[in-house]
């Protein structure tokens, strides 16, 4: 685990990213440059790419315990989404998640669906691709054809069994974050050992009809967390952004807010069905003082709905990160299920609520 950052290093690309349109280009360096906090997440074998321009954020690798099944093997698409929620919430023994909205799924879904790739060594299906606004998911199932098991224990638990080493393509580059995670048969039961899944979670700056993924090189990492090319080959596919709706919002905010004795201006909100981006400016130099009082603070965020429900930080995952060239800081909120982004009445952030009209 000591190399792991190192891993993640080689592969967070040096990106220039344009700002969605509206917004002001801080922004979108700050979140080139995230880094990872603590959260609260339950999926296996996940962990973070972020890209960024300036390595001045360390990137830190998600450790995931617990086990999850995705039934339905022939559902696709919306439908396959659907299912993939609803597996989240019956997994989930403690939360209450009467808020979640699955039936928009098929109105952000596009039509890329099925086989992408077939060749003699590797298939590459496209399971689902829901868009909405800056956040995208993919779910890919891939098929070693000439292997019996993908499964490989190098004693690691966030790199065992087989992967790609590299993941790239204009999806990616277009990415500001990118969250991937691997389903294998040893936690999947609709899997066969010679199969896996990858779910990529992708926020980012999305303007055009058709992107690109191209997956490199399969193998595994051995005990020296070295990667073991099986394949040293790679397979190329696109993904069409061609959904019927857009179910996110931007909010301009551009309010003082404070944390104790730290001003900051609340710049802006972008919230989706998926994810809640949040932006503020200190108009100070920057002190890493200021930046750890902020931090601190961003678990506490809540959500409220028109009935009432409070969204905690149990709900979701949130990263929080800064630029210290321009001394913005932001916060993600990586929701656990899909929302309805027009039932959101308000935020609460630092003890200050903040209506979502």
């Amino acid at each position: 685990m000591n190399n792991f950052d190192e891993i993640i290093r080689e592969k967070a690309r040096l990106e220039s990213i344009s700002l969605p349109v509206g917004f002001d280009e801080r922004n979108d360096i700050l979140i080139e440059k995230l880094s990872t906090n603590n959260v609260n997440v339950k999926k296996p074998r996940t962990f973070y790419i972020l890209r960024y321009r300036t390595a001045i954020v360390l990137i830190a690798a998600i450790l995931i315990i617990g086990s999850t099944t995705i039934a339905a093997e022939q559902l696709t698409g919306g439908d396959f989404f659907t299912q993939f929620f609803n597996e989240e919430v019956n997994n989930d023994n403690i939360n209450n998640f009467g808020f979640m909205n699955t039936e928009q799924l098929n109105n952000i879904s596009s039509s890329t669906i099925g086989t992408v790739i077939s060749t003699d060594e590797v298939n590459i299906d496209v399971l689902g691709v829901v868009i909405s606004g800056n956040t995208v998911n993919v779910m890919l199932k891939v098929t070693a054809n000439k292997l019996n098991s993908v499964l490989h224990n190098n004693g690691n638990i966030v790199l065992n069994n087989y992967r790609f080493q590299d993941e790239r393509g204009s999806l990616f580059e277009s990415s500001k974050e990118t969250t991937t995670t691997y389903y294998f048969s040893d936690e999947d039961s609709n899997l066969k050992d010679n199969e896996f899944k990858i779910l990529y979670k992708c926020i980012g700056n999305y303007n055009s009809d058709k992107y690109t993924i191209n997956l490199d090189k399969l193998g595994y990492y051995n005990q020296n967390l070295d990667f073991v090319n099986i394949y040293d080959a790679g397979w190329q596919f696109d993904i069409s952004f061609d959904t019927k709706a857009d179910y996110s919002k931007d909010i301009f905010i551009d309010q003082d807010i404070f944390i104790d004795d730290l001003s900051l201006r609340f710049n802006n909100i972008q919230i989706t069905p998926f994810t809640c981006l949040l932006y503020f400016e200190n108009d100070k130099d920057f002190v890493y003082d200021d930046y750890e009082k902020f931090s601190d603070n961003v678990s506490s965020i809540t959500i409220k709905l028109k009935d009432g429900t409070i969204l905690n930080s149990t709900y979701f995952k949130y990263t929080c990160g800064f630029d210290s060239e321009t001394n913005i800081y932001g916060a993600i909120l990586d929701f656990t299920v899909p929302i309805t982004v027009n039932d959101v009445e308000s935020i609460t952030i630092f003890d200050q609520d903040y209506l979502i009209n």
